[in-house]
């Protein structure tokens, strides 16, 4: 993914420098939130060492929370007693930009906004990262960290590469890593009423947990050819450069259904979620009592999360 940027810039071809940026913070995204992530489930390899081993150095390179930890917190995180409270990894991060229950909507979507460009939260974010990577409580994974970045920064030294390291890899890190990662723990739950919180059961999972998909329909042609042509015309226009944009830059890999994550946690069906979960829903989701559900557009997601989030009391 890095390759691919590090060419545009030697090349000088500037114009492809944005598509770049896109393609290696969506291939950053899938190793974390995708491969890290189901290396905690123990679903990428059947061995547990070789998980934990990936996991390991997945988040030495993306400079993020040591695996071990970060799968002790993600169980808690699939625990339906711990999941969106004070305990939950989700809450968490959310309730450090000041995205909290109670809160009026606007002033959520205006918390969620200024969190992009904060440098405030920007830098707070990062150095979370680093006391999460370089200083956690395996002493070992800290020290393979330092080794590693040492001779990495020790390279980009020699051969004078700062520039290119800072444009094709650190930027996408840091800057674009913050916001796909905030956008997408916004979509990931959805908060029910207090009397569901309380519940804490299947019904609980059920409405926390909604699909999130890409896309819009197709305009109903009205016969006025010009007018049809235009409807067509936005239409491709917002499934290229707002639909598409945003699977790759958010909703990443298989965290559209994530609903079927939480419901099946110990599928290894990760690499087609999309038709492991169409199966069990027309099975009728068995064992649940109420069968999936979903919403289309990453803004509607966002919308009806943070209203939740507004309405909710806790």
């Amino acid at each position: 993914m890095g390759s691919i940027l590090i060419l545009t810039l030697k090349e000088d071809s500037y114009l492809f420098l944005p598509l770049s940026l896109l393609i290696t913070v969506s291939g950053m995204r899938k190793l974390q939130v995708v491969i890290y992530h189901h290396c905690s489930h123990g679903a990428i390899f059947q061995s547990r060492f070789a998980n934990f081993i990936l996991g390991e150095i997945i988040s030495i390179i993306l400079i993020i929370k040591d695996f071990r930890t970060y799968k002790q917190d993600h169980m808690a995180h699939h625990n339906s007693k711990k999941l969106l409270t004070i305990e939950d990894e989700t809450s968490q991060d959310l309730a450090e930009i000041g995205l909290v229950p109670g809160v009026p909507k606007h002033i959520l979507w205006q918390r969620l906004i200024l969190s992009f460009v904060s440098p405030f939260a920007q830098t707070r974010s990062f150095l979370n990262r680093i006391r999460l990577c370089f200083l956690s409580f395996n002493l070992i994974h800290n020290l393979c960290a330092i080794v590693f970045w040492t001779s990495i920064v020790s390279i980009i030294y020699y051969f004078n590469f700062l520039n290119i390291f800072i444009i094709a890899w650190l930027f996408p890190l840091t800057f674009l890593y913050h916001i796909s990662r905030i956008l997408r723990l916004v979509v990931e739950h959805k908060w029910p009423t207090q009397e569901i919180m309380r519940s804490r059961g299947l019904l609980f999972i059920c409405l926390t947990t909604i699909a999130v998909f890409n896309g819009e329909s197709l305009p109903e042609k009205t016969g006025r050819i010009l007018y049809d042509y235009y409807q067509t015309s936005v239409w491709v226009v917002r499934m290229i450069f707002i639909h598409l944009f945003a699977r790759v830059f958010v909703l990443v890999g298989d965290t559209p259904c994530h609903d079927y994550h939480h419901r099946r946690p110990g599928s290894r069906e990760w690499s087609s979620y999309i038709n492991a979960r169409q199966k069990d829903k027309k099975s009728g989701c068995l064992g649940y009592p109420i069968n999936y559900s979903e919403v289309w557009g990453l803004f509607n997601a966002i919308d009806n999360n943070l209203q939740s989030l507004s309405e909710c009391k806790i």
